[in-house]
């Protein structure tokens, strides 16, 4: 249901869903939390949500990379190039595998921040 809301940008309602799953303690799985965090980054003017979402998901359940994927993309979304960044070197130091879509947000957040410099240190950092 959550993925249904993410597809849709129906934040509230999967966060809504994602809330009740806790209040339930069901536990919400890896990919409902990606998916709430989805629906933020898709939805207009909710990616400052998925931001705060991930730092809560950070304290109680481990980060994978669609989760990270959703909340760079939110965070490119807002102009953040330095979240992007820091999301993605997290990626790195915890071994959390990312993919050429992951490296992709994080170039095209430089590249409109007019970075180059960390655009060029972190294509550095993926070679090593």
């Amino acid at each position: 249901a959550i993925a249904a809301c993410a597809r849709a940008a129906e934040w509230y309602i999967a966060l809504a869903l994602l809330q009740d799953m806790r209040c339930k303690r069901m536990g919400p799985s890896a990919a409902a939390n990606s998916a709430a965090l989805s629906a933020c980054a898709r939805a207009t003017g909710q990616w400052a949500r998925a931001l705060v979402l991930f730092d809560e998901l950070e304290l109680v359940a481990a980060t994978d990379r669609w989760s990270c994927s959703a909340v760079m993309h939110a965070a490119a979304k807002g102009a953040s190039w330095a979240q992007v960044l820091t999301v993605f070197h997290t990626m790195q130091t915890r071994r959390i595998e990312s993919d050429a879509a992951c490296l992709n947000v994080a170039l095209a957040a430089c590249q409109a921040s007019r970075r180059w410099e960390k655009a060029m240190v972190t294509l550095d950092n993926v070679r090593a």
